[in-house]
């Protein structure tokens, strides 16, 4: 439990405070850590103490700099000039932590920044903030979207047997162009088309063609991105030929499904590991894998954008999801095992190992104060 002895604390401006120290002893692991009291002193005569420190830390250093920044947290809109931060250990002895001056902050800004801080002191990935979009690009990168949307809707009421992948093609560079978008994947990084066409064991990255036709029970993935003044939007669908096997619209749907239990842990402030794992084990609980080599990303002020989004990670890892973070969930599910393989001959195509069929959707997401938004479907 806690002790109680008794010390004075002379400032370098003569203010004088006699005050107790309280001591708490907690498991950080492998040896305990004195928890100690937080002594603030400013050069006007003001001073603020904290009894407990109730922080999860790691290490000595770890903890000084999270009690400074719980500090923050009771101290907003606030200057009382230098402000002198102690550390008191159960010896009574004390050693000064930083000095600041001027401590000012705006409450807009100095939640979110000391938010981000402090994770970031306990080990966390956290976003720049050149990843947190602005209200002003999440409406362009929505006016994106709507294209994107429209395309996919175009070709989920023209699609069928008979067709080739390059009249899918055709399809979404009319459509993205007519209403004044740019297909993003037309010439980025030597992709020669404007949207990828997945057909059963391809697992993403398909390139349409007049030799590749749809037939009767096909599965075929659709992948659209689109640029409108600079702002990118991307998603993909799923689409079954005419009658599927039963084992294939299963898949097809165990997919889609993986997309809502992924998004149901994009929470602000949480991890995109919480993502990664519970739609790993919803896939391996349907007796499907995950694809490990390729994931979803950032996006919306460029095509591809960090943070990568694996789907084969644990809980409480990865980037902290961050209000304003900006990514696609589309986990690649195998019906068979978690191998691929890139074509050789045109570096893009990826296909299961074992040669069983894929399935993937893809959706454009923002994390929010309070949850999610889906941009693109």
């Amino acid at each position: 439990m806690s002790t109680r002895t008794a010390f004075e604390i002379n400032s370098r401006k003569g203010v004088t405070f006699k005050q107790y120290a309280v001591t708490i002893k907690f498991d950080v692991g492998f040896k305990y850590v004195n928890i100690i009291k937080l002594l603030v002193v400013s050069n006007k005569g003001f001073f603020v103490q904290f009894k407990v420190i109730t922080q999860f830390v790691c290490c000595h250093f770890c903890l000084r700099f999270s009690i400074a920044k719980l500090f923050f947290h009771y101290l907003h809109d606030v200057s009382f000039g230098k402000w002198l931060v102690f550390f008191v250990n159960e010896r009574n002895t004390f050693s000064k932590l930083r000095v600041l001056h001027d401590l000012k902050y705006k409450r807009c800004h100095s939640n979110f920044d000391d938010k981000l801080e402090s994770m970031r002191l306990m080990h966390a990935v956290v976003p720049s903030h050149k990843l947190i979009k602005t209200p002003e690009q999440v409406a362009k990168i929505k006016e994106s979207a709507k294209i994107n949307i429209a395309v996919l809707d175009y070709v989920a009421e023209h699609i069928k047997a008979g067709i080739t992948t390059e009249e899918i093609d055709r399809w979404v560079y009319d459509v993205t162009t007519k209403m004044g978008g740019i297909p993003a994947p037309l010439n980025y990084e030597g992709f020669p088309k404007s949207v990828c066409t997945s057909i059963n064991n391809q697992v993403c990255h398909g390139i349409p063609s007049d030799d590749v036709m749809l037939r009767e029970g096909d599965i075929i993935n659709v992948d659209c991105s689109t640029i409108l003044d600079g702002y990118f939007s991307d998603s993909s669908r799923m689409f079954c030929i005419g009658e599927v096997s039963p084992e294939k619209k299963r898949l097809v749907d165990v997919a889609k499904e993986s997309l809502n239990v992924g998004l149901s842990k994009v929470k602000p402030w949480g991890f995109l590991g919480d993502v990664g794992q519970a739609i790993n084990d919803f896939a391996k609980e349907n007796g499907y894998s995950v694809v490990r080599e390729i994931g979803g990303h950032g996006v919306g002020l460029e095509f591809h954008e960090d943070p990568f989004v694996s789907y084969v990670s644990k809980a409480g890892t990865e980037m902290v999801m961050a209000p304003g973070l900006m990514f696609t969930i589309e986990p690649m599910i195998n019906m068979g095992k978690q191998e691929i393989y890139i074509d050789e001959d045109n570096d893009w195509t990826a296909y299961t190992q074992d040669r069983l069929p894929s399935a993937q959707w893809e959706i454009q997401v923002l994390v929010t104060e309070d949850g999610h938004e889906v941009l693109s479907w």
